[in-house]
Order: C-alpha cells, then sequence, then structure tokens
C-alpha cells in the first residue's frame, strides 16, 4: 500500500501562527530539537512498520523484498524532500517581489546621487533581511530532512549509510551548513554598502565594486549548495540500490525532486542577484574597476553593474 500523504507538523511551541503564505507542510518550529521531532513524528505516521511490513509481503523472494524495500525507501525520501521543494518553490517569486522593490526605491528616489547610494543602501538591507525570511523554510525543511533520511536508512537495515548521510546533512560542510552560509554571503553585500552616501565618490566607488564581489560570492555559495544538494542525495540513493543489489532507477522520484528544488533555488537566487545589480546601476556611480598592476586587461574589464546600466538606459528604464 502506498504511504500516507505527509501530515503538517505541529504548531510551533510558542503558538505563533504561520506566516501568511507559507505552506502547512513546511518545518516553520523555532528550535533545531523542536524540528527534529516534527520530522519524526512526520515519519512515524507516514511509514509505521511500512518496511516489515514489505518484506513479510513480498517474503516469497529475495528479489522482490529488496525492490520494496527500496520502493518504500524512494517514497520515504521523497515525501520529505517534497516539503524542501516546497519551500525552495517560492523563492524565485519572492525573490522577485525584492527585486522590483529595490528597484523602485531606488529609481525613484535618485535626484542626487547622495540620495541614490542612501536608497541603494538601504534598498540591500531590505533585500536581505527579506532573502532571509524567505530561505528559512528552505532552511527549516533541511533539519526535517537531516531528521529524516538517517532514520528511513536506519529502518531499512543500512546502517552505515545512515551514518554518512547524518554527517552529510547536518551543519558545517554538510548540506544544513552550506544552506546557511548562503545568506551569510548574503549579509556581506549589506555589510560592504554600509555608510556608503556618507563616503566620498572615491570611496563608494570602491564599495560598489566589492559589492559586486560579494553578490558573486552569493551565487557561487548558492551554485555550491544546489550541486552539493544533488550530489548527496544523489550518493544516497546510488548506495541503497548498490547495498540493496536493486535498479537505480527505483530511486528516480527522489532524484527528480531533489534536482526541481535546486533549480528552484537557483532561479531564486539569479533574481535577487540582477535585482541587486540593476539597483547599483540606478545609482550613476560606476564601480571603481579593479587594477592589476601597471594597468592591463583587468582595468578595462566592464562591471556587472555598468553592463546592467547600459543596458537600463537601451530599455528607456532610468534617466540618462
Amino acid at each position: 500500500a502506498a504511504p500516507a500523504a505527509p501530515q503538517p507538523p505541529p504548531a510551533p511551541a510558542n503558538g505563533a501562527a504561520l506566516p501568511a503564505g507559507v505552506a502547512d507542510s513546511q518545518f516553520l518550529v523555532e528550535a533545531d530539537a523542536e524540528i527534529t521531532r516534527a520530522a519524526q513524528q512526520i515519519l512515524d505516521k507516514q511509514f509505521p512498520g511500512i518496511f516489515r511490513d514489505a518484506m513479510k509481503e513480498f517474503a516469497d523472494t529475495a528479489n522482490s523484498a529488496k525492490e520494496a524495500t527500496a520502493k518504500v525507501l524512494d517514497s520515504a525520501f521523497n515525501s520529505t524532500l517534497t516539503v524542501v521543494y516546497d519551500a525552495a518553490a517560492m523563492i524565485p517569486g519572492k525573490c522577485m517581489h525584492i527585486r522590483e522593490a529595490i528597484f523602485a526605491k531606488v529609481n525613484t528616489s535618485a535626484a542626487t546621487t547622495h540620495e541614490a547610494l542612501r536608497s541603494f543602501e538601504s534598498g540591500v538591507d531590505g533585500a536581505v533581511n527579506a532573502f532571509g525570511d524567505a530561505w528559512q523554510p528552505v532552511l527549516f525543511s533541511l533539519q526535517a530532512l537531516h531528521a529524516a533520511v538517517p532514520s528511513a536508512l536506519r529502518t531499512a537495515g543500512l546502517d552505515e549509510l545512515a551514518a554518512s548521510a547524518d554527517a552529510s546533512l547536518g551543519s558545517g560542510d554538510g548540506l544544513l551548513g552550506r544552506a546557511s552560509s548562503v545568506t551569510d554571503k548574503l549579509r556581506n553585500v549589506s555589510a560592504t554598502v554600509k555608510g556608503i552616501a556618507e563616503e566620498p565618490l572615491e570611496v563608494a566607488q570602491e564599495k560598489l565594486k566589492a559589492a559586486e564581489v560579494e553578490v558573486q560570492s552569493f551565487l557561487d555559495k548558492a551554485d555550491s549548495f544546489a550541486e552539493h544538494f544533488i550530489e548527496r542525495i544523489g550518493n544516497f540513493t546510488d548506495s541503497a540500490s548498490e547495498k540493496l543489489d536493486v535498479p537505480g532507477g527505483l530511486f528516480s522520484a527522489s532524484q527528480q525532486t531533489t534536482a526541481s528544488a535546486a533549480e528552484e533555488v537557483l532561479d531564486g537566487v539569479r533574481e535577487l542577484a540582477e535585482g541587486i545589480s540593476e539597483a547599483e546601476a540606478l545609482t550613476g556611480v560606476m564601480p571603481q574597476p579593479s587594477q592589476s598592476p601597471g594597468g592591463g586587461a583587468a582595468a578595462g574589464r566592464a562591471s556587472l553593474g555598468a553592463l546592467a546600466a547600459a543596458l537600463l538606459v537601451a530599455a528607456g528604464l532610468v534617466r540618462c
């Protein structure tokens, strides 16, 4: 029998309501212990004795039993990965709204360079905070994934693989740690442009160039997170297939959900990065170009902000 549909976790301990627009299936609770408990509760409800039932039903042939276990394991993975996808799927739309907000903020107040830079700093701060709010459900869902996957693997008798999953999905260099570092990189953008409106033009140019570097670091960190997300779930499913001696295609649902969630994340962060670059261009201040000793190719390389400025002027979206 197919496992029951995922059930929403209990409300946060403090009784706070879920934020508007957030799906009930997401693990919006405040403490790590609460997240772990909620994830385990969902597993207990979804899969009570399901592996034992599968093994018993197909006990007549060893191969059928293994394939049944693999199918149930894929269902267990995919149910929790769907929670991650649901959280990630909101990121592009939220980042589009953030992009529009920072654009409007700078474009409507750019009477002078000083005012434009002040609005840019304020807009970046708002964008960082808004993205942090949008990213929080992704972090919570990954904490649930960290609790669910090792538990499902242990239930299937794959204790060694479960221990590996516990480390690979957790903090530090684990998937959860990598997800947390995405927002850390974005906060660096805000720190870089702090006080930019009060600086001399040359210093403001240097700050804008430094901000571009931090935006690229943000994109690189998000790319790294998405790459490791796909790679690590793929490693688990490939290893489970090998240990159960079943075709790898039995885990295709989990792999597809993982890839889709990663794509949503990348779409969102690229939208946000483009929004910051557009807003930078609206200030009318060109970032200080990188200088190599004695000049050279680096000095003549156009910045991301300069390219965005040219595109915006050509489109008639900003005043010349």
